[in-house]
């Protein structure tokens, strides 16, 4: 007689009753995630969720185009697709973080950390200073400076609060020190300027700082107004206020411009500051080199010079990590730029940026003023960036062709270590720019090289476009553009042109693992070419420079002719008719769309506002509180009806875990044994995520049967039972996938019974 035994995996059903479970190596052992040990930060300090120990792992995306890798970072963010991840954390608690890696198969395997933010120690009364406003903007200076160097030469913790509206004139310089316990400059009354909440330009706002007049360099013979000597560490800097008064090119606002080789600065948290160019030429607002830096709800204002490269925030040595949080950020050349020095070794590039919540934005009135605006955006250097939830507006051709966005790696005098690697690029809004992006593999103009920028993405943005130009794909390896939404306000000649790359790089060289999926790109008007190069439109451009590993798949091209582009898309007339409300900015596809979850992980095609407006809704309001930012929504896995046979190919999975021993709990009326047991996952030996279950129903007594288990999204299991004595059994299981390999191992259960009742 056969009996028939169904087993069903439910995720986040932990076991009540348990039973040991033994894992088994089947001859691929599977993803095994790592999240490191269990960390303690402090509240607004840069810091690195690292799960580099991890193996077998995917770096890039799955084949639908969903995340191979998942940091969530237990207060309401996630990182997709970068494994040493950059956060800060800016409200105290204690957090789970949790990463998740899945392998090319899609098997996953999941780890955590436990995080805890604090604050730092606070300063006790007889290490607390606090000025008077003189009236006397030099004797406030010097006052201020020596509370400063007084609080430097101390291990201990230390504060200077500053009356608001105390004005003094620069510089301010944060002497070297070799403890690590903070001396923090502040505002002395912070109850009107609330934890995570913007500083703006506005009077109120200034009302509640206080304030150095920026003269410069020829007055005070400092490189920068507020200067971070070589080897100073541990500061933070609340409710200041610099204010540009003369016309003085030759100083930033904050920094270390040149960097010591031996000595380097760290552990820097500036927070609610206002930093104003005041109509006055500046050169640069923040400028952040050295490690574990923090530039935090702030303003930059007004930066901008003719004939200079104007920059907003730069870092460009140090290893970082650098957090750059919900910030209003202007800035007429480059907004934000890292990199575009050479350094000596990777332990000086920047490892690890996390650009989130911020405002983005050049001042239209600024074109055509001979301010050499180039672009809002632009990495030359770094590993592992995240930018993700900001607002990215206003940008326009003059000192370059108008992308907003630049990545490419890059040096002008040799660096075999100033490469582009790992960046995620996800929810965030580029608003009014004439072109949206150029990602370029390498621009480098004497040897040593360093390596093609490599493994971008591109992920549920939205991209408004101006002026009849497209978007420009040089070269980069692993350069992936998933789920975004295109459109213009003007005739687009293309969607996206592709080049060979630039300076430095072999002019026949194919790219590596380009994807472009899931994308919605605006009605083109070059003779219906959405994809082109200099030789030829559409598939034959993917050819032309990408290697054979391209895919190009669920992309909705309107306007676009299907006989030259690759099948497998969708090729409208008019990409506009299919928007909930095109005219007033709702780019949701409507619901009688018939590329209604067309997409190739059953989404629809383009951005999702739901998840991108929620990201970036602290980017417009300056309001970062993690306690209130939702969660992303998560994607949702379906439960499919099980296929087993009819075509399908086995696969050969991760490890699976048996049970060694089971036990019946029942007989049903027909006297034939039933179990029923969830099992403990806490010995599944990384095999399953942690806080699954596992729910086991069997019947019969002598005879075969089989058992379906629903492991994940895809995949199935099937068991072949094999009753040799009354509660032993042999078990043989299968892993089911479409297009994969075979996989097979036994074991034994052991049933002991009794009686019903």
């Amino acid at each position: 007689m056969k009996s028939f035994v169904f087993v069903a995996l439910f995720v986040a059903a932990l076991a009540t009753s348990l039973l040991f479970i033994k894992s088994f190596d089947v001859s691929a052992a599977g993803p095994s995630a790592n999240a490191g040990s269990d960390l303690t930060v402090v509240v607004g300090e840069a810091m690195r969720l690292d799960g580099s120990a991890s193996v077998g792992y995917k770096s890039e995306s799955q084949t639908d185009g969903t995340w191979s890798i998942r940091w969530q970072t237990g207060d309401g963010f996630e990182t997709e697709n970068i494994i040493k991840s950059p956060h800060v954390y800016t409200t105290p608690g204690t957090y789970t973080a949790t990463l998740t890696v899945k392998d090319a198969s899609g098997a996953s395997s999941t780890a955590s950390v436990r995080v805890t933010a604090v604050e730092p120690a606070a300063a006790s009364p007889e290490n607390i200073q606090t000025l008077s406003d003189t009236g006397n903007a030099d004797t406030n200076r010097n006052n201020l400076q020596a509370a400063v160097n007084a609080a430097a030469t101390s291990p201990n913790t230390r504060e200077v609060r500053v009356p608001a509206g105390f004005v003094f004139n620069d510089p301010l310089v944060l002497p070297a020190r070799s403890s690590s316990n903070y001396v923090t400059i502040r505002v002395a009354d912070l109850s009107n300027l609330p934890a995570n909440r913007r500083v703006t330009g506005s009077a109120t706002d200034r009302a509640k700082l206080f304030r150095m007049n920026m003269r410069g360099n020829p007055t005070t013979g400092h490189p920068n107004a507020l200067q971070m000597n070589f080897g100073a560490n541990y500061y933070r800097v609340i409710g200041l206020e610099i204010r540009h008064i003369v016309s003085e090119v030759n100083t930033d606002m904050i920094g270390n411009e040149y960097v010591n080789w031996a000595i380097n600065n760290s552990n820097f948290i500036f927070d609610r500051c206002l930093l104003d160019g005041n109509g006055y030429q500046t050169r640069k607002g923040v400028v952040l080199n050295g490690r574990t830096i923090s530039f935090l709800n702030s303003s930059v204002l007004d930066i901008k010079a003719s004939g200079i490269e104007t920059k907003a925030i730069a870092q460009w040595e140090g290893n970082g990590p650098l957090a750059v949080v919900n910030n209003r950020l202007e800035a007429a050349a480059l907004n934000v730029l890292v990199g575009g020095n050479p350094v000596r070794s990777a332990s000086d590039v920047l490892d690890g940026f996390v650009f989130r919540g911020n405002h983005v934005w050049k001042n239209p009135a600024w074109k055509g003023s001979g301010y050499s605006i180039k672009n809002l955006f632009e990495l030359k250097q770094g590993f592992n960036t995240v930018a993700t939830g900001n607002i990215f507006e206003n940008n326009y051709e003059e000192g370059q062709t108008g992308e907003a966005i630049l990545i490419k790696s890059m040096t002008d005098e040799g660096c075999a270590y100033c490469e582009v690697r790992n960046v995620e690029f996800r929810n965030n809004k580029i608003l009014n720019a004439r072109a949206g992006f150029n990602i370029v593999n390498m621009q480098a103009f004497k040897l040593p090289y360093p390596n093609y920028a490599n493994h971008i993405r591109f992920a549920n943005n939205f991209w408004e476009q101006t002026n009849g130009r497209g978007n420009l794909s040089q070269g980069a390896d692993y350069f992936e553009l998933i789920h975004n939404t295109f459109v213009s306000r003007s005739p687009i000649s293309h969607f996206i042109a592709y080049d060979y790359g630039s300076t430095g790089v072999d002019y026949n060289y194919k790219a590596p693992g380009y994807k472009l999926l899931n994308n919605i790109a605006y009605d083109d008007e070059n003779y219906g070419v959405a994809l082109r190069c200099d030789h030829a439109n559409g598939t034959g451009a993917l050819n032309d420079h990408l290697s054979g590993d391209w895919d190009v798949r669920k992309n909705v091209f309107g306007a676009a002719i299907g006989s030259v582009h690759p099948p497998g898309n969708f090729f409208p007339t008019s990409v506009k008719p299919e928007f909930v409300d095109y005219a007033g900015g709702n780019f949701n596809l409507k619901a009688g769309s018939i590329y209604k979850n067309a997409g190739t992980d059953g989404k629809d095609p383009g951005a999702d506002w739901t998840i991108l407006n929620a990201a970036a809704a602290a980017a417009a309001s300056g309001v970062w509180n993690s306690a209130t930012t939702p969660n992303p929504t998560p994607t949702p896995t379906p439960t499919p009806t099980p296929e087993l046979g009819g075509g399908q190919t086995p696969y050969l999975g991760a490890a699976f875990a048996i049970p060694t021993t089971i036990q019946a709990e029942d007989f049903d009326n027909g006297g034939e044994a039933v179990a029923y047991h969830d099992l403990d996952t806490a010995n599944l030996g990384g095999q399953y995520r942690s806080g699954q279950g596992v729910d086991i129903e069997a019947s019969g007594d002598t005879g075969g049967g089989f058992i379906v288990g629903y492991i994940q999204a895809g995949e199935w299991l099937e068991y072949t039972v094999n009753v040799q004595t009354a509660g032993a059994y042999t078990i043989e299981a299968r892993a089911w996938r479409r297009a994969a390999v075979a996989a097979r191992f036994t074991s034994r259960w052991k049933a002991s019974t009794r009686r019903a009742h």
